[in-house]
């Protein structure tokens, strides 16, 4: 799912500067047989650190055009007296990301879990700290997976209006119908689109 649309992301982007991802769910090890998997190319930092402190400091020492975070719900600062995922913990780690991120020339990836009903975990606030917002859904059962753009500062985002299918291999297709998804006004849980075909009687 997501693991592999990132580490897809951050292969791409080594043509384009230094990328350093942080995993606070996954090994070094781990990260390494996916990009192995998926035939990554270029260089990626990687740091496997959970402190907001640590990704600081890698960040000065590599000096990183691209920072990847997975997740911010597993990050949390030591000035803060709660546990990692808690409210105060997103929004201040959130925070100090965005504001890194504003004080440099480093496109910051910020990863974050949904619940059920398909909201983003943590305070609501988030969304409004960053500049665009993408939902990364479909059923896990189902080959094909939808990247939609729900909030992007500056203009109204139109919406995606291609699908494409994402095999459990990874790589990126096109569907069969290579027909586009009309907008929605939110993210749907449980959607399908199917194609069919009208028989005439008798033919």
């Amino acid at each position: 799912g997501k693991s592999t649309l990132l580490m897809q992301t951050a292969s791409n982007l080594t043509s384009a500067g230094k990328v350093l991802y942080v995993t606070g769910e996954e090994s070094s090890a781990q990260l390494k047989l996916r990009a192995e998997r998926l035939g990554a190319r270029g260089s990626i930092y990687v740091l496997a650190d959970t402190t907001l402190s640590c990704i600081e400091d890698e960040a000065s020492r590599i000096h990183p055009d691209f920072l990847i975070i997975d997740s911010i719900q597993t990050m949390y600062s030591p000035n803060i007296q709660s546990a990692a995922g808690s409210v105060t913990q997103i929004r201040d780690v959130t925070a100090t990301l965005t504001r890194y991120a504003k004080s440099g020339s480093c496109a910051v990836f910020i990863v974050g879990h949904v619940t059920k009903e398909g909201a983003l975990a943590g305070p609501r606030v988030l969304e409004h700290m960053v500049d665009t917002v993408l939902y990364f859904e479909g059923d896990r059962h189902d080959s094909f997976r939808l990247l939609r753009a729900v909030k992007k500062r500056r203009r109204k985002p139109k919406g995606f209006r291609r699908r494409f299918a994402i095999p459990s291999g990874g790589g990126r297709r096109r569907p069969p119908d290579g027909k586009g998804i009309r907008e929605r006004p939110r993210p749907g849980r449980g959607d399908r689109r199917a194609r069919g075909c009208r028989r005439r009687r008798g033919s």
